[in-house]
């Protein structure tokens, strides 16, 4: 039959509009400031929820980095304070996620320039609603 879909494939479709995954990797140098507001955009009807964060930190610095969304009242979703040794740190939070506050972008923010290394974060876009063509 033309356009018929097993049952599979109806739930394949529901979670690919419930939950979009996303991966946002940056590298930075020690004389550039790695802070960028939105790093992870909004999206109209979904949430944002982080998976993991992974520092890989090539060169040490007396600043913090903290990873938060941009509510008047910031959530801190993870941290990395001065001096963090060289080497990967990892933040995991399971598959479900931290939630940043619903409608909110996630930004990076450094006290300074300093650190040198790169920097990924994972997670997905869950659905709330409410949905209008242009959302799904």
């Amino acid at each position: 039959m033309p356009g018929f879909r097993t049952l599979p494939w109806v739930f394949h479709d529901l979670f690919k509009v419930r939950q979009q995954a996303f991966e946002y990797t940056v590298a930075f140098a020690a004389g550039v400031s790695p802070s960028l507001a939105a790093a992870i955009p909004k999206k109209d009807g979904y949430a944002i929820r982080i998976t993991d964060i992974i520092f890989n930190i090539f060169t040490s610095a007396a600043q913090t980095l903290a990873i938060q969304d941009d509510a008047s009242t910031a959530v801190l979703i993870g941290e990395f304070p001065s001096g963090s040794a060289v080497g990967t740190h990892h933040l995991e939070y399971g598959t479900v996620g931290f939630p940043a506050t619903t409608s909110k972008n996630v930004d990076i923010v450094a006290s300074a320039a300093g650190y040198a290394g790169t920097l990924q974060i994972l997670g997905y876009y869950e659905a709330i609603g409410p949905f209008t063509p242009a959302t799904l």
